[in-house]
């Protein structure tokens, strides 16, 4: 399926309704849309975004907790540099594997692994094509800075979606531009 058809087919998806609220920019899925990862962690980071989409349940935070492992694997391929950045990607994965199953978890360490994964790849320069790149990096900022720390996290899945697509999105971008990674 080529680039167009794609977003076509989600640009109509999205105006014909359903049943989830999605709050991602236009742009970005765009981005998203644009070409198929060479890196399996960056394959698995779009597959895992792509799923939680499509999750039948936001409560129990199994597709959540996939999407956010790739971040993290993906992060450790594009941003390797950013240790401090992985590592709080990381324990807050940890910390989204105990609250699987607690439909009232709130969303404190789920948008402190999303702005710790904006850091990481704001420190990435891209060499060129940094369209995208910057769309999903701003994209990411906005959609985390939404997300309210003590608010219950399943309420707030459209933001939670939302920085995820940025942040694939972003990720993305490093794989057809190539990288230098660490400022």
């Amino acid at each position: 399926m080529h680039s167009r058809s794609i977003l076509a087919a989600v640009l109509l998806a999205s105006a014909c309704g359903g049943t989830k609220e999605h709050v991602a920019n236009p742009a970005t899925v765009a981005c998203e849309s644009g070409s198929a990862p060479a890196r399996p962690a960056v394959h698995r980071l779009v597959v895992a975004v792509r799923a939680l989409d499509e999750a039948p349940r936001t409560d129990d935070h199994v597709a959540l907790l996939a999407a956010m492992r790739a971040l993290g694997d993906s992060l450790e391929v594009v941003a390797p540099s950013r240790t401090a950045e992985l590592a709080r990607v990381r324990t807050m994965t940890h910390a989204l594997e105990r609250a699987v199953g607690n439909s009232d978890a709130h969303a404190d360490f789920v948008r402190i692994g999303l702005v710790s994964a904006w850091h990481a790849l704001e420190a990435i320069s891209p060499r060129h094509g940094t369209g995208c790149f910057r769309t999903g990096i701003d994209s990411l900022v906005d959609a985390a800075s939404k997300i309210d720390p003590e608010a219950r996290l399943a309420a707030q899945y459209p933001e939670v979606r939302a920085a995820l697509h940025a942040a694939s999105a972003a990720v993305l971008a490093t794989e057809s531009s190539g990288t230098v990674a660490g400022r």
